[in-house]
């Protein structure tokens, strides 16, 4: 679980190998985990992308549609250095929104942008469902299995309406399914680049 409140976003760094005087890009407006960064000697600089010079250590961009990321993950090899990762945080396409929630016009499918990362040249490490929202990500979800997604919604989700209870059953049946990609609004992965082999 992460911090709620404005400063949730700030605790995505805890999922990336950042160490005291690395570099990271930022893209997007996310004060709170440039803070964040700071704080532990990371030095973030603001990524334009008409002017990426020279490669950083990281790159995070926390809160982009899908165009932003075929985008970043086009400049990956110009923005980050071998062995370097890549956070993004992506609104989810497969979301079931009129289930769940609201869902997205600016949505991934968590598929398409993992064989986009891989072809890039970026080895995918984490996938985490985003739950509440990528400016407030209270909870990560790891994706790559079923059994975090069924404790979540068995045991930390506190359904505020009876509606909602309908919505926790739903859930944690399609979790059990194996189909836990679609209970979450928006995911977090993160990648890193592949070292050149000699």
């Amino acid at each position: 679980m992460f911090e709620s409140g404005g400063q949730a976003q700030a605790d995505l760094r805890w999922i990336l190998p950042l160490q005291s005087g690395e570099t990271a890009w930022l893209y997007g407006a996310a004060p709170a985990l440039e803070a964040s960064l700071e704080s532990v000697g990371v030095k973030v600089r603001r990524l334009d992308p008409a002017n990426v010079m020279p490669a950083a250590d990281h790159l995070l961009a926390p809160n982009i549609g899908a165009r932003e990321a075929e985008m970043l993950i086009g400049l990956g090899k110009q923005a980050i250095r071998p062995g370097g990762y890549v956070l993004l945080g992506l609104r989810n396409a497969a979301f079931l929104g009129g289930l769940i929630g609201r869902s997205s016009a600016d949505g991934t499918r968590l598929p398409a942008i993992l064989r986009r990362m891989k072809a890039a040249e970026f080895a995918p490490r984490s996938v985490f469902g985003v739950f509440y929202s990528l400016d407030e990500p209270r909870f990560l979800v790891s994706l790559e299995t079923r059994q975090p997604a069924r404790y979540f919604w068995e045991r930390l989700y506190l359904p505020p309406s009876r509606f909602a209870c309908w919505k926790k059953k739903l859930a944690i049946f399609l979790a059990g399914l194996g189909q836990q990609a679609c209970l979450y609004s928006a995911f977090v992965l993160t990648a890193q680049r592949m070292q050149a082999e000699c």
